[in-house]
């Protein structure tokens, strides 16, 4: 295990000191204070011993002085960068400044596999956030954080279900409470797949089938907490949603620790068993890019390659993001609209979904989306997102008494509404524009992942 260390830190060290030495062909705040420091960790590793992992700390080394001056410069860029981060739009945040946000986490990770002192949670943490918050840009850099957290973190404790074939958190049986109850129609269910086309519909079982692709072992293999924890490492961190629903008062954002977040969406892992606390939902996350040990759990829709019209404007790559959460009701996603089309996979319990067409639009209330000095923050950035409390759990009976509130939207949407619950295997198939809402059904986690193509 040392020798691949070795070898990645000086890899590390040596391309990094190759782009500075080359001046400004790529963008990087504090270009001077990178290369001094990087000289230095050079230096460093070449004079210290071998370097540690998580599991065999150095306990002392001549260049403490160095070392103390290292960690404090690269903490010092790490905040600076920060800073900039949270202070500022993120649309507005140069890529040299998320370029050095990612190269300080890089070598603050880089110092302590050569020094071995303080914590290697902390440093998994930093890692996490590189590619959480500054999207591990430049050249090797995903590759590199990687590498780190692979080397930084202790070894896996043992369990018996490695491939998650025994599965402890099996999904419940289908809610009783299928039918519609925010829409009058079902949304279709064809027997073999169709070819794409400008309206939704949901294949049943698409994942299990192995008609069209091998089955996917997610199926099986994410049901297990300890499963999910021996493919991502210890220590990791995930950005999540508090709340209820992302247009009530009161919601927010925060980074919390992984094996905490799997415990309050419903898996039973370690003793501690299930966490209370305000509802979190991993929404929206490209996921897989951060923890890439779940990739070859699944395969891609076929539909990805399916012909689109000429006017549509696809994404500049497929976009695969995660959808995890409690059922129980627990977490609502408000009505609103997505430019892609969209492959909806459901791998674990049951998720209940809300459908109108495009054309509905101008009778769906939808937040201003106009700036203000006075205004909310969905008024100000959810101009997509409907005011109508779809699939709200304390409307399930009692929906048709908003007629009052929103006329115009019972009068032209909700008479060609769509509704249906999707369970594990199934896949919903959904064009450009068309308005959403979803929330979690049953007991237990809920797992869906979204392919934008």
């Amino acid at each position: 295990m040392l020798a691949p260390v070795r070898v990645l830190i000086k890899d590390i060290l040596s391309s990094m000191s190759t782009e500075l030495e080359r001046g400004g062909d790529s963008p990087l705040d504090e270009r001077d204070i990178f290369a001094s420091v990087v000289r230095d960790l050079l230096a460093l590793s070449s004079t210290s011993p071998t370097p540690t992992t998580s599991s065999s700390p150095t306990t002392s080394n001549p260049s403490s002085s160095l070392r103390d001056t290292l960690s404090i410069r690269l903490r010092a860029l790490l905040t600076t960068a920060r800073q900039r981060v949270e202070h500022i739009p993120f649309h507005l945040v140069s890529g040299a400044t998320l370029r050095g946000y990612t190269d300080a986490s890089v070598l603050l990770a880089v110092l302590f596999l050569i020094d071995g002192r303080g914590g290697w949670k902390d440093i998994v943490q930093i890692l996490d956030r590189a590619i959480i918050v500054a999207g591990a840009v430049g050249s090797h850099r995903l590759e590199w954080v990687q590498a780190l957290i692979a080397a930084l973190q202790p070894p896996a404790h043992p369990h018996q279900d490695l491939n998650g074939s025994s599965c402890p958190n099996p999904s419940p049986p289908s809610p009783p409470a299928s039918q519609p109850l925010f829409a009058p129609n079902p949304i279709p269910t064809p027997s073999t797949p169709p070819p794409l086309t400008t309206a939704p519909f949901i294949l049943r079982s698409y994942l299990a089938s192995g008609t069209h692709h091998p089955p996917w072992p997610a199926l099986s293999r994410w049901q297990s907490g300890e499963y999910l924890v021996s493919k991502t490492g210890r220590g990791r961190i995930v950005p999540v949603e508090c709340g209820r629903a992302y247009d009530d008062s009161g919601w927010t954002q925060r980074l919390v620790d992984w094996e905490s977040f799997l415990r309050r969406s419903g898996w039973n892992l370690g003793p501690k068993g299930r966490e209370d606390g305000a509802p979190q939902y991993l929404a929206q996350t490209s996921l897989f890019r951060q923890f890439r040990g779940l990739e070859t759990d699944m395969a891609l829709p076929d539909y990805i390659w399916a012909e689109t019209p000429d006017t549509y404007k696809p994404p500049p790559e497929v976009l695969v993001n995660a959808w995890i959460g409690p059922g129980g009701h627990e977490v609502v996603s408000p009505a609103h609209t997505d430019p892609y089309y969209n492959c909806y996979a459901q791998v674990l319990g049951y998720k209940r979904v809300w459908l109108a067409p495009p054309d509905a639009s101008p009778h769906m209330y939808a937040y201003t989306g106009q700036a203000a000095t006075d205004a909310s923050l969905a008024e100000e950035y959810m101009g997509n997102t409907s005011r109508v409390p779809l699939l709200r759990p304390a409307l399930d009976k009692t929906f048709r008494a908003q007629q009052s509130t929103f006329p115009a939207f019972f009068k032209h949407v909700y008479p060609d509404a769509m509704e249906a619950v999707l369970g594990p295997g199934d896949m919903l198939v959904m064009p450009p524009g068309w308005w959403h809402a979803m929330r979690g059904e049953g007991e237990g986690p809920c797992w869906s992942v979204s392919f934008w193509f």
